[in-house]
């Protein structure tokens, strides 16, 4: 989905905090550890879009200012429909 760049700092942090919540989230869902879960093609496109919602609503802002974890469920919930919430 199109956003309106301010700022790109932080950009890649964000990325990979959302991916790595995704990530931990997938695991908790599945009752085992991060390491330990077996990644799906469904799995990874989940874990991509949390990345890319975390890193696009903080480019929107000026200076590193990451989101929250509502903040990107709602981005989430109106974004692509590769990125609903899967």
């Amino acid at each position: 989905m199109p956003v309106q760049v301010k700022d790109t700092v932080g950009a890649g942090d964000c990325f990979l905090a959302g991916l790595v919540n995704a990530w931990v989230g997938q695991a908790a869902q599945e009752n085992v550890l991060p390491h330990q879960l077996v990644l799906t093609d469904a799995h990874m496109q989940e874990l991509l879009c949390w990345g890319v919602a975390s890193a696009s609503l903080n480019c929107e802002q000026a200076g590193c200012q990451p989101p929250s974890r509502t903040d990107v469920l709602a981005r989430l919930a109106v974004a692509a429909p590769a990125c609903k919430l899967l």
